[in-house]
């Protein structure tokens, strides 16, 4: 509808009336209200908080094209859902990364293991990490590590993990959210020899269908 991103870039410079960078609840009000969308402070508050991930108040271009496009964007929700659901983008994102190097991962891992001990400390880990992955930031790296210890809290620095757990986590994820195989369609030639083989189970007669074999 906004023709991709530069389109919609300027539809949210007219937004961000206060500041420049940011919209906020009374930007997105008299927006609407130019385009005679009548709404109240409350409801464009609600605008707002449904994809203000930090609870800054305003939104910047990036949530507003959430606002816009995002299938996820529950208007009304609790203020928290917008940064669950920015969590889970960055996750996701960070994972597909890893799993689409996960040779490069795998080696990595085995030039820091040399004796096969299978067993890596947090600095080895975000070493690994970082070869697989040029751009992840710090924050990341702590965010995996510290998944690897889900029932334990405090200091995880001293602790050490089988990096081969990690990599079949990699593996599981990959197998659990890989796109669905297109559905592939038979040519004629693959039809009639079908049909071949499973008329006499059936009991029917293929000289009554008018399929010809293709050459």
């Amino acid at each position: 509808r906004y023709a991709g991103r530069p389109r919609l870039m300027g539809v949210f410079r007219s937004c961000a009336i206060s500041k420049p960078g940011f919209a906020f609840p009374k930007d997105l009000k008299q927006v609407l209200d130019q385009m005679g969308i009548k709404v109240s402070d409350h409801e464009s508050e609600l605008l707002v908080n449904a994809v203000d991930k930090d609870q800054k108040g305003a939104i910047t271009f990036d949530e507003f094209a959430e606002l816009i496009f995002g299938p996820e964007v529950e208007v009304g929700g609790p203020p928290h859902k917008a940064k669950e659901r920015h969590v889970r983008h960055v996750t996701k994102t960070l994972i597909d990364g890893l799993i689409e190097r996960g040779q490069v991962l795998g080696r990595a891992f085995c030039e820091l293991d040399p004796e096969r001990r299978y067993t890596v400390d947090k600095a080895q880990f975000e070493s690994a990490i970082g070869t697989a992955s040029n751009h992840v930031s710090k924050q990341a790296v702590e965010f995996l590590w510290a998944s690897q210890f889900p029932e334990e809290r405090g200091d995880l620095d001293g602790k050490c993990i089988d990096w081969r757990d990690f990599m079949a986590q990699l593996a599981h994820f990959a197998s659990g959210n890989r796109a669905a195989t297109p559905i592939c369609v038979q040519g004629r030639k693959r039809q009639y020899d079908l049909l071949q083989r499973t008329a006499p189970l059936t009991g029917g007669d293929p000289g009554e269908v008018d399929l010809c074999r293709p050459d």
